[in-house]
């Protein structure tokens, strides 16, 4: 059967939201908060964020959930509330949606444990494997649409996320990793090999997001062959590493800076793709006012606080898709 977030993905281009953190942080939640929790101790602000993006018009939420780990949330003592906190993730997400009565798909966010695996640490593969399962698992319980991989540093820990998601869904997923200055990933990885080991795996949508802003990230896309397998791809930066100033650090990609490094990696992305292949981009918008004012302005492509979020690149078909690899 032909999954919903897949057909619509062949269309064209999806509209999807931007950053929680940045519009709880600008709603007087400190940075140094753990956002996950704000499930449980301030439902409210959560779901109003995700009806300011519905109303600006995203097709695709993600859930306040990527930092929701055990591994993140067990020096606060919060272990114990790793799958009720994915769980109520989707569940307000899954109501704003309702409510709204718009066609919107809700994306599972899923990010990086902080435990280095070899060659760069000690981890053992199999713990980190288990902490995605269980977070993977109640968002799952929850009721998203598909899962959101993201921000992951390394190929080590991305493909223990993905064994991980197929060993207990089939749901399409978006895999993005991070990158350096020098293009590669913390460990190394060039993004060739990253686009190797995604292929692998069988992901739906490739990406990368974080780090270094799109302007690194379209200067050195993957080689085309490695992309002949895939309907399309896409690179962005969904948050750029602050710029370091005497003070508060501050981000220095703008809506401007960051729209027009999306159309130059569009352009890389036309001209290198086999003739023929269909092409997607994912773009987001904002809320132009804060949550819950009720004053918005649709189909505005920026991000709150100038950050730019998300890739993406559908497989040819749902139905081409095989078993993970190992």
């Amino acid at each position: 059967m032909t999954n919903p977030f897949l057909e619509r993905l062949q269309q064209g281009p999806i509209i999807s939201d931007g950053a929680m953190g940045t519009l709880l942080h600008s709603s007087g939640v400190p940075h140094d908060s753990v956002f996950d929790v704000l499930n449980l101790s301030n439902p409210d602000l959560v779901a109003s964020i995700h009806r300011a993006y519905i109303a600006a018009g995203a097709e695709i939420i993600e859930t306040n959930s990527y930092g929701a780990n055990r591994f993140k949330l067990e020096h606060l003592g919060l272990a114990g509330k790793v799958r009720q906190l994915n769980r109520v993730a989707a569940k307000i997400a899954r109501e704003q949606r309702e409510v709204s009565g718009r066609s919107v798909f809700i994306a599972g966010s899923v990010g990086p444990t902080l435990q280095r695996l070899p060659p760069i640490g000690t981890a053992n593969a199999e713990n980190v494997r288990g902490v995605f399962r269980e977070q993977i698992e109640a968002l799952l319980e929850g009721g998203v649409d598909l899962l959101s991989i993201e921000t992951i540093p390394d190929i080590a820990e991305m493909r223990e996320a993905l064994a991980a998601a197929r060993e207990c869904s089939d749901l399409p997923i978006i895999a993005m990793l991070t990158f350096a200055e020098d293009g590669r990933t913390v460990a190394g990885n060039e993004p060739a090999a990253v686009v190797e080991m995604l292929l692998e795996h069988r992901v739906d949508v490739i990406g990368a997001n974080c780090s270094v802003g799109p302007q690194r990230l379209h200067s050195r896309p993957p080689e085309p062959h490695a992309l002949e397998e895939l309907s399309c791809a896409q690179v962005s930066s969904r948050v750029q590493q602050p710029e370091h100033v005497v003070g508060p650090q501050r981000f220095i990609v703008g809506a401007e800076h960051a729209h027009a490094h999306r159309s130059a990696t569009i352009e890389n992305q036309r001209n290198m793709r086999p003739p023929g292949r269909r092409r997607a981009a994912k773009r987001q918008v904002s809320p132009k006012s804060t949550p819950g004012s009720g004053s918005h302005e649709p189909g505005r492509v920026t991000t709150p606080g100038g950050e730019d979020r998300g890739a993406v690149g559908p497989r040819s078909s749902p139905a081409s898709r095989g078993p993970a690899a190992p």
